[in-house]
């Protein structure tokens, strides 16, 4: 009670709602803070989180995952040999297509991918998604390419970018 009493008289302008503790909050991460490590381990949930997290890669239309991102989902049992797109069947992975037949994939047809990515994240807010830096890789895109077609992520608050991402939308 000591340090809420301190806090409310140096920030008495903010309600008991927008306190960082309140429930109000609790489960909203601000966009600083929503970025996915540049290298991860393992899928948790780790042990301070509730979430599961899924790990999000580029993919290919014939589903072969070779190199980058991809093979390291394949090596980690997060993904599936022959997966093209959408979650993994154990939902530890999501693949969004960048490339066809070793060529990249229009940016507009990855925007569509992105998109379809997007609306499934909303629809699961009890999951972390760990975006890599995917289409920037072997796809060869620029992160400020790949990361305006990520700008709605801004509003979904269970999606993390990473943080070359974040600086092409924001």
């Amino acid at each position: 009670m000591k340090y809420l009493k301190i806090f409310e008289e140096f920030v008495p302008e903010l309600s008991k709602g927008q306190w960082a503790d309140s429930e109000w909050n609790r489960d909203e991460v601000p966009v600083q803070y929503r970025v996915t490590p540049e290298n991860i381990e393992q899928v948790g949930p780790n042990p301070n989180e509730t979430k599961k997290e899924v790990f999000v890669f580029g993919s290919n239309l014939q589903g072969i995952h070779s190199r980058g991102a991809a093979r390291f989902a394949i090596d980690r049992g997060l993904a599936d040999e022959g997966q093209i797109e959408g979650i993994s069947k154990s939902g530890k992975a999501y693949g969004i297509p960048t490339q066809s037949d070793r060529r990249d994939l229009p940016l507009q047809d990855i925007a569509k991918n992105v998109d379809k990515f997007l609306a499934y994240a909303k629809e699961n807010p009890d999951t972390k998604f760990l975006v890599t830096k995917l289409g920037t890789g072997v796809a060869g895109y620029s992160a400020q390419e790949i990361g305006t077609l990520f700008s709605e992520a801004e509003n979904i608050p269970n999606v993390y970018l990473p943080k070359e991402f974040w600086n092409a939308i924001l």
